[in-house]
């Protein structure tokens, strides 16, 4: 039944953009697949149903690879009004092609065969010329087979309008104009929306730091709150103080905010144990770019550290061997943790059995002699540890590291160094930092997307990271085109490869918590996305008489 109450979200972190297809962390994720939509969606059992698709796509083979033709749905309106046609969905398609590194690069993975480290004219202009319509039907011509392309189409065909872009300066859809709007930076489609979404937007104030959304009506989709207003509030206590006193519907708290809330009163507390969402995740530079700050000297030493230090597979084993992984559930966790293999989300991979971790100081101290034939441990080494540091469970990670890594020898000298998350972000990107502890949420709900992401080495993040490896290659190719029970040993052979080779590493993931006022019921997470709420699945509670 619908409502025409409003709902009050308090989250963190500010978008960076609402432009569908710029947008790649969850601060911007989470207002943009309310604004916007794709091609598929899921059902509340995890089916995929036709979204703005008139059906599930067919594939057939075409040379070496698959054809791809998805009739689109008529009928559907953007909020501007104006009917949504088979040429806006082409054109929104080709945008993802041509607008920013993220996106881009997940898109070459379908349509090239592989990821891109960046977007260039030449991909860009080879994913165009895969990408046609044909009447009132997408068409897409993959280089080779791609088996996770549904869940790719949930999360990755955001549709815009053509000509409300052209209107506003972007790009018009004539080849011609590709290269002046290749990975341009900022958009018209930074701060304004017109998508098909259940909300549209009606305000941004950035000073307050809200959002404002109304309601949306489509012909059969479910009716949500009227509106609802997206509130960054950075400090967690706040967060819990708005939820227990009434002052927001939603708040996302961590585990620590568990003990605080209380008796709940007012409030469901509701666990999320299947979430796939990997936080925080250890990001191991193998190159650090050599003008980086961090490196000092650039050699072993008291106050150094040499470019390719953690190209050193050693290195890399010594630093979950450092981490008090028990300490960190009880202390972080709130005494539940979820054991997995990085860089994977334990519901990811249900065919594997992964082993906790304990820290071992011996072993570490062994790993660290055997680094560089000794070298590291003659001369030491100086080791930064970059952090979001308003993110409790990341800042308390990089604390555990560091203590675990000074205790195995006198000649490790470690610094942690706290940032705000756009620069952390940039830090990572650029491979100018040897460990970042930072977020990660799966980009769709697929084991390839932690794969093509995080371990396929023609990747932008493990370009960044100086990731060179035959064997994985080998691997990652194997199993993009994977179906049914081919999938399942794929994957939990590169499970097990990249945990021998120590490319990620980290703590049991964290059961996630969604936390709400009692007169709201029903409430769920946009296509699985972490912390991405469906803005729609809000039901208010009907008092009972």
């Amino acid at each position: 039944m619908g409502t025409e109450s409003s709902v009050v979200i308090d989250a963190f972190d500010d978008p960076a953009t609402l432009d569908p297809h710029k947008a790649f962390e969850t601060g911007s994720r989470h207002p943009v697949l309310n604004l916007y939509q794709g091609l598929l969606g899921l059902t509340d059992d995890d089916e995929f149903r036709p979204l703005l698709a008139a059906a599930e796509p067919e594939a057939t083979p075409h040379g070496d690879g698959w054809r791809v033709v998805v009739p689109v749905r008529k009928g559907i309106r953007f909020h501007d009004g104006t009917e949504m046609t088979a040429d806006d969905v082409w054109y929104s398609v080709s945008r993802a092609a041509i607008t920013a590194d993220g996106p881009a690069g997940l898109l070459a993975d379908v349509l090239l065969g592989a990821p891109i480290d960046r977007l260039g004219a030449e991909d860009a202009a080879a994913m165009l010329r895969r990408i046609s319509r044909s009447g009132d039907e997408l068409v897409l011509d993959l280089a080779r087979p791609y088996a996770p392309l549904k869940h790719f189409l949930v999360h990755w065909s955001l549709v815009v309008s053509r000509s409300w872009c052209a209107a506003r300066g972007e790009w018009d859809g004539s080849p011609g104009a590709v290269e002046r709007f290749l990975n341009r930076g900022a958009s018209a489609l930074d701060d304004q929306a017109n998508g098909t979404g259940p909300y549209r937007l009606e305000e941004w104030d950035r000073a307050a730091r809200e959002l404002r959304f109304a309601r949306w009506e489509q012909p059969g989709a479910r009716r949500g709150p009227a509106g609802i207003v997206l509130r960054s509030v950075d400090d967690r206590m706040e967060r819990e103080k708005d939820l227990l006193a009434g002052a927001c519907d939603f708040s996302v708290c961590q585990p620590e905010s568990v003990q605080r809330l209380g008796d709940l009163g007012q409030t469901v507390l509701e666990k999320l144990p299947a979430e796939w969402s990997i936080n925080p995740l250890a990001f191991i530079a193998q190159r650090v770019r050599p003008d980086s700050e961090f490196l000092g000297s650039g050699e072993f030493g008291p106050d150094g550290l040499r470019p390719d230090a953690f190209a050193d597979v050693h290195l890399r084993r010594m630093l979950p061997l450092c981490f008090d992984h028990e300490r960190y559930v009880r202390e972080v966790l709130d005494g539940e943790g979820i054991p997995h293999i990085p860089p994977f989300p334990a519901p990811a991979l249900p065919g594997t059995s992964p082993r906790p971790l304990a820290r071992d100081l011996d072993r570490a101290a062994f790993e660290f002699r055997s680094a560089w034939g000794g070298e590291a441990a003659r001369s030491g080494c100086r080791i930064v540890i970059a952090t979001h540091g308003t993110n409790v469970s990341r800042a308390r990670a990089a604390e555990f590291l560091a203590d675990g890594l000074t205790r195995i020898s006198p000649k490790i000298t470690v610094e942690i160094f706290e940032t705000d998350l756009p620069r952390l972000t940039e830090l990572l990107y650029q491979g100018k930092c040897p460990l970042v502890w930072a977020g990660w949420a799966s980009d769709f709900m697929h084991p390839h997307a932690f794969v093509s992401a995080l371990l396929d080495p023609r990747a932008t993040l493990p370009s960044a990271l100086g990731f060179r490896d035959e064997v994985l290659s080998g691997l990652v190719e194997a199993a993009r085109g994977a179906e049914g029970p081919l999938q399942e040993p794929v994957y939990r052979a590169i499970a097990r490869y990249a945990e021998d080779q120590a490319y990620y590493f980290a703590p049991p993931g964290k059961i996630s918590y969604m936390t709400y006022n009692k007169r709201w019921h029903g409430v769920r997470l946009m296509h699985q996305m972490s912390n991405v709420l469906d803005f729609s699945s809000f039901e208010e509670r009907v008092p009972a008489e």
